[in-house]
């Protein structure tokens, strides 16, 4: 499972919010989701951020893209299902998968039942469910986003929870999290966490205070540890079974970072930081 690459995508997560998905992508995604990720992918590429963490879209995926959903099932059996927006993708095929079109402007890259699961609840005209509306509104919220569905469990823990009661208690603690990135001169990061209960929140909440600590710790000297040093009017809170972590970092302090380590950057009106509620 890719959930590092979601959890990073949250943590790096245009003020302008990302276009309105038609109701059909979100039924498309399927309430069975575990992971969603996503993003406008046409202003990311054109930002400081993509030097840092580059948005590489599959080599079986041509034409102007727009945006880009990322789902995955939580199983090993279940190929990601990877939906595409833009103005034309060509149809290819790549290590199993294919580019298939839904409508003029949407697309699916999938294996053969992701495929034919796509085009079934394409057809559909179901009302929205609980996650698809999840998902809207972090698109219409963020620029780069995720979403995932009891996290603990998808990592590859599920030997040592089986024979641990305190493990299995830790795999069912967390029962979402999701947030994303506005970029701008300063982007706006949020990443909020929906606990199994507000007492559990508030000991997350408490713990979250050190993780810049534990972050550069474990990895002094890295990208996401230099990062760490760059954010901005960071707020750690917790509301009944919430947690909410929000902060914002300079894209023009992040480029400067960037040249430092001899990536490349581009320049940006340095302005002063906006301040977080």
């Amino acid at each position: 499972m890719r959930i590092a690459v979601a959890l990073t995508l949250g943590l790096i997560a245009i003020n302008m919010p990302a276009s309105e998905l038609n109701p059909k992508v979100l039924n498309v995604i399927g309430e069975d989701a575990r992971v969603v990720q996503g993003g406008n992918v046409a202003k990311y590429q054109h930002t400081v951020w993509n030097d840092a963490f580059p948005w590489v879209l599959d080599r079986a995926i041509t034409g102007a893209v727009q945006q880009q959903i990322t789902v995955e099932y939580g199983d090993h059996e279940t190929e990601p299902l990877t939906i595409i927006i833009g103005s034309a993708v060509a149809s290819a095929s790549e290590h199993g998968l294919r580019v298939t079109n839904l409508d003029s402007t949407t697309f699916v890259l999938a294996d053969q039942a992701g495929t034919l699961a796509a085009m079934t609840r394409w057809s559909k005209n179901d009302d929205t469910g609980e996650l698809g509306r999840k998902v809207k509104r972090l698109n219409e919220s963020y620029d780069s986003w995720f979403l995932i569905v009891k996290p603990l469990e998808l990592q590859d823990w599920g030997r040592v929870a089986s024979q641990s009661k305190p493990a299995a208690k830790l795999m069912q603690m967390v029962e979402e999290a999701s947030g994303g990135i506005r970029l701008g001169p300063y982007a706006e990061v949020c990443i909020e966490v929906v606990l199994k209960t507000p007492d559990d929140a508030v000991t997350l909440a408490g713990l979250g205070r050190w993780l810049p600590g534990f972050i550069q710790v474990k990895e002094p000297g890295g990208l996401v540890s230099r990062m760490v040093d760059l954010t901005e009017n960071l707020s750690i809170r917790a509301e009944g079974s919430l947690v909410t972590i929000s902060f914002v970092i300079s894209e023009r302090k992040l480029e400067d970072m960037l040249k430092l380590m001899g990536r490349k950057g581009r320049g940006e009106p340095n302005l002063p930081a906006p301040e977080v509620e």
